[in-house]
This record gives C-alpha cells, structure tokens and sequence, in this order.
C-alpha cells in the first residue's frame, strides 16, 4: 500500500473527506511520512476551520515533513 502514494505530487482534501485522512496522516511517523508521500508538494485543504482537532492533525503531518 505504500508504493501508492509515492508519487502524489497534490493533495486535495474537502473537510468531508479530510475528516478521514487527516488522522491517518496525523498517525503517520516522521520516517513514513517522507517515504509515502515523498513527492508531496502542494496540500489544499477546503473548507477546513483554521482550529481544532482537523487543523492539529494537519499541523503534525507538516511538522513530520
């Protein structure tokens, strides 16, 4: 599963659908992180409030990249 990701180079997330995959990206360690989206360039995040559990999962994800 984690040669699928390797070459996503954007990321789109709607808060319905980010809801789901932002804790999973939360999870991730730093080490997996840069291996499974190592190409990752731009993450657009819509609809999402500027605060709270979403935006602390987000914020995580970006630290371990």
């Amino acid at each position: 599963m984690a040669g699928a990701f390797t070459s996503v180079k954007d990321l789109f997330l709607s808060d319905e659908v980010g809801g789901r995959v932002a804790p999973a990206l939360q999870e991730l360690a730093r080490e997996r992180v840069i291996k499974v989206l190592s190409t990752l360039q731009n993450l657009v995040l819509q609809g999402f409030q500027s605060s709270g559990p979403m935006h602390e999962a987000i914020q995580q994800f970006l630290a371990g990249r």
